[in-house]
């Protein structure tokens, strides 16, 4: 329910959690100098649409009953038009602020709450906080670069939050939950701030008292984009919704957003098998002609969809359709070689990156990315790449540029034949710079060079995006990297530390987002979890560690990517990656997702049997049981069984009441459970 109260302010009511005092106010400059319209009330209708007006803007405030799925809430749109006679840059657009006592009711209040925080891009961490954690930027600049949005840091102060796009309160003593959601991505790039203070909080504040909401806002970001007097633009859509499963609300938002943007969901996930982990850079037409052999031979029963050569085919960085002296036959040789197995080609790029010293570089300077200062935005430095260079980023607002990239995607996926294309480090393109078109914002831009990709590839093709905001990517690419990479490793004390525990190259993590992602897959795209190893050489993953992979990725149905010298690996971890096969195929519920920041109950429902998985974080061995009990138990229409069979071992096991003993599992390990249907 919304309603303008007697001092002209938006208050949104719900069963579960209302919001009290909510305000939208703009920041914007004219002719250099910035200003803000703040206004304390809004003047309107009861139902709306409720408008506040300065010397150079007009806001207009409109809600709706939101249309999503099982979701009980409100839509609202923010309007800005440009009122004055001078063009004006706006900022930001905030839809929603408030703050203080009472601007939040939830369950017993912030020292109760677990917030989920969602990171930028795909590699960009996402879980649950509790409002006595502190969440700050990762220090390491490898880290930094890729996973970062530089327009919005994080302070790592206790109880303050920002989160990318979506964000969702769940109180933890089980009244339900708040989603705050923007239902569109194409347009701006966009945020949700949460602040409170706890008990030993630290929090700046005007004595909110303890366990007080400080501020919440959602926030569209226009980036200083240019609008000219008359014109009106407006804000993403978003989301407020509250209700009893707060899991549910972040299935419902991912529903509506997919239905905003049309997104595309194929009917089953790209499965197939990928060079980059284990030749990595050094991949050479042999090892893919290997590959193929391999997959007709020992591994011929492996649903092998796509064989695709990764990173390290170019000449350079931005060269794409120049290759490199270890594929002698041409790129073009080897995709009808690999459709010829029955299979389809695919292939790795980074489209908004060129390296300085590449061809595409050197002979169209005026295509890149600038700065304030006219100097060439960078991205990243790889010292793979290039070692004394840092990586440039492309104009995706220049119609050359958007033409060259359509150029080279349809000639790598119509002419040469790859039709699965893995779009990375695609975060470059809405990185802050001085653009062709100044009305154009970052998150536009982006889908700019993305919609361009899409019409060189073809409408069948099948686009894989890495290093993506998600917001831009919606309705564009079939598949999403949810993660960072996974590692030949888990990921120890000294990794976490390096990368702050939000990035880099750690299975330990790439696994937490799988499953804090999980809600995204089927609404948005197929969820890619990243690749499966399950090769016995070239690696420190111990059995369990490889079980856990295994699990994590078959029981969230995402894409079974293998990258492993599959002539090379035993019998019995071939079964492996056959059973994540066998594994995926259900609908996926992370039933403890706000539980902590490393959920550990996951819980399929396929049409034969339901599979419950029980990972264990842990670093020591631990024994571990798991209660077949709960609201997530009741809603399956399951009868209670006396037995359930284990999935790795076969083993059958008692159950005693509605307890199940699984053992002592090893550091890293997992268990999962089949109750028949």
């Amino acid at each position: 329910m919304i309603a303008v109260g007697r001092d002209g302010a938006v208050d949104l009511g719900g069963e579960v959690a209302s919001l009290r005092a909510t305000l939208p106010r703009v920041t914007y400059r004219v002719a250099g100098r910035p200003a803000a319209l703040a206004p304390t009330r809004l003047d309107g209708p009861p139902d709306g649409p409720w408008t506040a007006e300065d010397a150079h803007l007009r806001i207009t405030l409109a809600a709706r009953p939101a249309a999503a799925p099982g979701v009980d809430g409100t839509v609202l749109r923010l309007s800005v038009t440009v009122v004055g006679d001078r063009p004006v840059r706006l900022d930001d657009a905030t839809l929603l602020a408030t703050g203080g006592p009472g601007g939040l009711r939830l369950g017993a209040g912030p020292a109760s709450w677990s917030l989920y925080r969602n990171g930028w891009n795909s590699w960009s961490n996402a879980r649950a906080f509790t409002f006595d954690e502190a969440d700050g930027d990762p220090w390491l600049f490898a880290i930094a670069d890729t996973t970062l949005d530089p327009e919005t840091p994080r302070r790592r102060e206790p109880g303050r939050f920002r989160s990318e796009l979506v964000t969702a309160l769940a109180d933890r003593e089980g009244s339900g939950g708040l989603v705050l959601g923007f239902v569109g991505g194409a347009r701006c790039l966009s945020v949700v701030d949460v602040a409170a203070e706890v008990p030993g909080g630290a929090l700046p504040h005007d004595d909110p008292g303890p366990g007080r909401l400080v501020e919440l806002s959602a926030t569209c970001r226009f980036d200083g984009t240019t609008v000219d007097p008359g014109a009106t633009t407006t804000t993403e859509d978003l989301l407020v919704a509250d209700g009893p499963d707060p899991v549910g609300l972040l299935e419902g938002w991912a529903a509506a957003l997919g239905a905003a943007q049309s997104a595309r969901v194929p009917a089953r996930p790209p499965h197939g098998w990928c060079s980059w982990y284990y030749h990595y850079a050094k991949v050479t037409e042999a090892d893919v002609r290997r590959a193929l052999a391999a997959a007709d031979g020992v591994a011929a029963d492996v649903p092998l969809g796509y064989v695709m050569v990764d990173d390290g085919h170019q000449q350079a960085i931005g060269d794409w359709l120049a290759t490199n002296h270890k594929f002698p036959s041409g790129m073009a040789a080897l995709a009808a070689d690999i459709r010829a197995t029955g299979r389809d080609a695919g292939i790795w790029i980074a489209p908004f990156l060129v390296d300085p010293d590449s061809d595409v570089a050197r002979a169209h300077p005026d295509w890149l990315l600038r700065d304030e200062a006219g100097e060439p935005v960078t991205a990243l430095w790889n010292q793979i790449w290039n070692l004394r260079k840092r990586q440039q980023v492309l104009d995706c607002t220049r119609p050359d540029v958007v033409a060259h990239l359509e150029e080279v995607a349809r000639t790598l996926a119509r002419d040469w034949g790859y039709r699965v294309l893995k779009l990375d480090f695609c975060f470059a393109a809405a990185l802050p710079g001085v653009r062709h078109d100044p009305g154009r914002t970052r998150a536009q831009a982006l889908r700019a060079g993305l919609d361009a990709v899409r019409r060189g590839a073809g409408d069948d093709a099948v686009l894989i995006g890495c290093g993506l905001p998600l917001g831009p990517a919606v309705g564009v690419v079939d598949a999403m990297r949810i993660g960072t990479d996974v590692a030949p490793a888990w990921g120890g004390k000294v990794t976490r530390w390096a990368f702050s525990d939000q990035g880099g190259i750690s299975t330990r993590i790439a696994m937490r987002n799988t499953l804090t992602r999980a809600f995204l897959h089927g609404h948005l795209w197929s969820n890619d979890p990243d690749c499966v190893m399950v090769r016995t050489d070239r690696t420190r993953l111990t059995e369990a560690e490889v079980r856990f992979l295994v699990a994590a990725v078959g029981l969230t149905d995402g894409m079974v990517v293998s990258s492993d010298r599959l002539d090379k690996v035993p019998p019995e971890r071939l079964d492996l990656l056959r059973l994540c096969h066998e594994l995926s195929g259900g609908r996926c519920r992370v039933v403890d997702l706000f539980a902590g920041p490393e959920p550990e109950t996951v819980v399929s429902v396929k049409a034969d049997e339901v599979l419950w998985g029980r990972f264990h974080w842990g670093d020591a061995p631990t024994a571990v049981s798991v209660d077949l009990d709960g609201p997530h138990w009741d809603g399956l229409g399951l009868a209670r069984p006396t037995q359930v069979v284990e999935a790795f071992t076969g083993a059958t096991l008692p159950v005693d009441g509605t307890r199940v003993d699984l053992g002592v599992l090893d550091p890293h390990d997992v268990r999962v459970l089949r109750l028949p249907r």
